[in-house]
């Protein structure tokens, strides 16, 4: 009995031991269960804070805009070209009239993509079958409007010129007429070297190689839209020619056109003492450089998905902003979204469609080089005028000393002596390169001008397609 007794309370004990094991293990569950719903409450309120972020960089970036927009109405420096009018942000399809983009800015960028390559493909092949649209789109014809659509050719005309070019103005340099053209690759290639060559003194807009047929046309159609938005290429004869001309025009002033003779000669040459850390155009280049910089730095960070985790977006974005001389909308939007981008970096939610909007990051970089190349033209001519205004003043003092020494010998004057020749060909080059120096300079500020304006329209846009694709994630 005594066994049976003691067996009994050894079960007993053991029972007990179980049970205040089994009560320390769910106090342990319930902390862990706790801690969960506070993790997860946690997690909500980011979600909500980051929602708002980005919210609030959507809203700052539409204020700006807007800001912006009442700033250049007050600039007679370049006209303000609507924002629906700029490159990327087309809403009215210049063939039929039909809208080609939805105007809601936070709609999936690929989808926004898909349909205006759909509708390009359609309305192209179609253009004979479609009633000409009663009126121009109302946002964009003023009084000096133009719009340029450029889209695939029908079938029947791809063979020998694969892109059609539909123009719609009502400026007087039009004659208020509109004008549907064909134009092969080539054509384009020639307005943008044949530009370069008449105008150094302007930032000619980039046109880069594309390797498929879409990608050209977009391409083809920035080139276009950034020409007619600019307040001294929308006039120019050539692209009047280009937009208005048949095929036999073109052909013709492509054999005929010779480039102005306007660019410095090959002995272009430096001048030591000139001060390379100060002044406006030294100021001017290393800002442009800098955003070079960071663009480029953003654009490779895109493209590699988030894999660069010691320079990810919100790095980036945080030097475009912190470069930005003044209070602008890009300052403004870079420092939102490098907010907002910090925080998503953290719980490791990249976009995985980062890829839709290179392209156009690429090809404002492009226009970005094409200014710094406009600097570094002024700068070759500044170093040009400084050379030879210092050579004549070398030759003057040359000249002076002979014409001293032969009064003292004696010599006649019946030959001219090499110092004279040498001083008459030095006059002659500086006087050349003044006035190179001074075409170059002398719309230099309002081209600088009209250009800021147009990288941060375009800017815009691909900023606002970044936060859209951040959005998406969310939603997903």
């Amino acid at each position: 009995m005594e066994i049976e007794g003691e067996s009994a309370e050894e079960q007993i004990l053991s029972l007990t031991q179980q049970l205040e094991q089994l009560k320390e293990e769910k106090h342990l569950l319930e902390a862990s269960y706790e801690k969960a719903l506070t993790s997860l409450a946690d997690s909500e309120a980011k979600m909500e804070t980051l929602q708002g972020e980005l919210k609030l960089a959507h809203d700052q970036m539409t204020t700006m805009w807007e800001e912006l927009g009442r700033q250049q109405v007050t600039n007679p420096l370049s006209p303000l070209p609507h924002p629906e009018s700029s490159p990327e942000l087309p809403v009215q399809c210049t063939l039929c009239g039909d809208n080609m983009r939805s105007p809601d800015t936070l709609s999936k960028p690929s989808e926004r993509q898909r349909d205006v390559e759909n509708h390009s493909n359609y309305c192209s092949a179609n253009s004979n079958d479609l009633p000409v649209a009663s009126s121009v789109p109302s946002v964009a014809m003023g009084t000096d409007a133009l719009i340029v659509s450029v889209t695939r050719a029908p079938s029947a005309a791809a063979t020998w010129a694969p892109f059609k070019v539909v123009t719609k103005s009502g400026a007087s340099w039009m004659n208020g007429r509109h004008f549907n053209v064909y134009r092969s690759q080539g054509d384009f290639q020639w307005l943008f070297e044949a530009l370069q060559e008449e105008c150094p003194e302007r930032i000619v807009p980039p046109l880069r190689a594309q390797i498929s047929l879409h990608a050209t046309v977009a391409e083809f159609q920035r080139f276009m839209s950034r020409l007619a938005n600019h307040r001294i290429f929308c006039k120019h004869h050539l692209f009047i020619l280009f937009l208005s001309g048949s095929l036999e025009d073109i052909q013709s002033a492509r054999a005929k056109h010779h480039p102005l003779s306007r660019q410095p000669g090959q002995e272009t040459l430096f001048h030591s003492n000139q001060d390379k850390h100060s002044g406006a155009l030294v100021i001017a280049k290393e800002y442009l450089s800098a955003l070079e910089h960071n663009l480029t730095g953003l654009l490779r960070e895109m493209e590699s998905s988030g894999t660069h985790a010691d320079c990810p977006a919100s790095y980036w974005f945080r030097n475009i902003s912190e470069a930005e001389p003044n209070n602008t909308y890009l300052k403004e939007a870079a420092s939102s979204l490098c907010r907002v981008c910090a925080d998503m970096e953290q719980h490791q939610a990249e976009s995985d469609e980062a890829h839709v909007i290179c392209q156009n990051l690429e090809s404002i970089l492009s226009y970005l080089r094409a200014a710094l190349s406009l600097l570094s033209r002024v700068e070759q001519a500044v170093d040009r005028f400084l050379y030879w205004d210092e050579e004549v003043r070398i030759c003057e003092e040359v000249v002076q000393d002979n014409d001293n020494d032969g009064e003292d010998s004696g010599l006649s004057e019946a030959s001219e002596p090499p110092a004279n020749q040498r001083s008459t060909e030095a006059t002659a080059c500086c006087q050349e390169s003044k006035d190179y120096l001074e075409m170059m300079c002398r719309d230099l500020a309002p081209e600088l001008a009209n250009f800021d304006y147009q990288k941060e329209v375009e800017l815009r846009s691909v900023f606002l397609e970044y936060a859209a694709l951040f959005c998406e994630k969310f939603q997903r």
